[in-house]
């Protein structure tokens, strides 16, 4: 019933009229680009108009009514025309005091008109003067009808769609419990939002794996390729059942735990890391992690004297490289290293290790693999390590497997390296905290299929 409970609860979200209606708005400010606000503004009664969903720069002014007969909009409106005002301080069909209120210096009104009854405008609105113009007028002249459709319509899905789901709206086949209502809610689910409730089965076992803080902690060594010795461990999470930790990890940013899963596993780690551990110890975070406040809270509680290094792992582009760099730098102030992981691998490029200014590199795994065979991944190999020799950073080569990739890693001079024949991840002897039986089972799976 949980799971029942979270569908319908996320179905009534998509389908509540407010919510809807604010992603029309939303996606007006991505139909035409060179607005700065957007406003729905549907009539009342009393013919006056009601901004009940705003977006961009007017998204504070929720509630801001309109005349309706000394206004573009209500004239957009009774004339059933796109509008375009250029410059409000000098267009006699505003509404100035209210233009002057919201920041507005020019407007396109769209009227919202289905079966001859008008529903209201939307406008798209810019904070500086003759932004807007003739080719935004022609696209949203286009896309009128369908907005008015939209509008009509979504006033009537909420209650009708809550119906469906409850007691009353159920119609249930003879024989069947009558409070069972999955198959109705999953079907109203893929009809309004594709793959809906595949998505909010997916939040629901990350809830349930944070909740029952299910996940176990193994370590593997990082080795001096000139001498054997470990010179530090990468912490790395284990989940109870098969599949691999970066499924776990997509799948709760795609659920909108992402985060907070991240954060959950940096905490089991610091909890089981053993408070004299030997060599330093490497903990995997995604740029968004690093750019916000959880982290610090989570690496308080670290071992006193522990050298922490965080990787930066991440394999869509950074939005923000401003405020990752300002993450980075508190990181630097608490003693703490910074890598980026999985070098010369999607977004792990040049120019993202050139803004990040990392103290160590390392390189990806499909790199080393076979680098005695392939000129070009030795190439790439020898020119991130030459950088990183210029700037004072350390490298780390990743995946090694076979011993003609580690001869090749010693003789570019790569200093570090990590991968199954040098050790595998495991367990520390004196690793604090409860042993989870199915760690190895999972190990097998991982090394299987190489996402270790």
């Amino acid at each position: 019933m949980k799971d029942l409970r979270g569908l319908q609860n996320a179905v009534r979200h998509v389908a509540d009229p407010l919510v809807r209606l604010r992603h029309v708005v939303d996606e007006a400010l991505v139909l035409v680009p060179r607005a700065d606000g957007a406003t729905l503004e549907l009539v009342g009664d009393d013919g006056w108009l009601t901004c009940v969903c705003c977006a961009g720069s007017v998204v504070d002014h929720v509630g801001t009514r309109l005349r309706g007969d000394g206004s573009l909009s209500g004239l957009a409106m009774s004339t059933g025309t796109v509008l375009w005002a250029k410059d409000t301080e000098h267009d006699d069909r505003v509404d100035l005091e209210a233009c002057r209120r919201m920041g507005v210096r020019s407007v396109v009104a769209v009227p919202l008109i289905r079966h001859g009854r008008a529903l209201g405008v939307l406008a798209m609105s810019s904070s500086r003067v003759g932004v807007l113009g003739e080719e935004d007028v022609a696209v949203l002249r286009t896309v009128a009808d369908f907005l008015s459709i939209v509008v009509d319509g979504v006033a009537d899905l909420g209650p009708v769609t809550t119906a469906l789901m409850t007691r009353d709206g159920w119609h249930p086949v003879a024989g069947e419990p009558g409070d069972d209502r999955s198959n109705v809610t999953a079907f109203v689910a893929n009809v309004l939002t594709p793959n809906l409730a595949g998505d909010v089965a997916a939040y629901q076992r990350v809830r349930d794996l944070i909740d029952g803080a299910d996940i176990a902690v193994v370590f593997q060594p990082v080795v001096e390729l000139a001498n054997g010795r470990t010179a530090g461990y990468e912490a790395l999470t284990r989940f109870p059942d098969h599949r691999p930790p970066n499924q776990w990890f997509d799948e709760a940013h795609r659920a909108g735990l992402g985060i907070e899963l991240e954060l959950f596993a940096l905490s089991a780690i610091l909890a089981v890391t053993p408070p004299h551990l030997d060599g330093f110890l490497a903990v995997n975070v995604s740029p968004a992690v690093v750019a916000g406040p959880g982290i610090h809270l989570c690496l308080a509680a670290r071992p006193r004297g522990c050298q922490l290094v965080v990787e930066l792992t991440e394999h869509d582009s950074i939005e923000d490289y401003q405020a990752v760099r300002a993450g980075i730098a508190q990181l630097r102030g608490a003693g703490i290293r910074v890598a980026v992981d999985d070098v010369g691998s999607g977004y792990a490029s040049l120019r993202h290790v050139a803004d990040l200014q990392p103290d160590v590199i390392k390189i990806d795994r499909g790199l080393v693999s076979f680098i005695d065979q392939d000129p070009v991944r030795h190439g790439l190999a020898v020119a991130f390590n030459q950088l990183a020799v210029s700037m004072g950073w350390d490298v780390v080569a990743e995946g090694i497997e076979r011993a003609e990739e580690l001869a090749v890693c010693g003789a570019i001079g790569i200093k570090y390296g990590q991968g199954f024949l040098l050790a595998r991840p495991a367990r520390l002897p004196a690793q604090l905290g409860p042993e989870h039986g199915w760690v190895a089972w999972a190990e097998e799976i991982g090394q299987a299929a190489g996402s270790a």
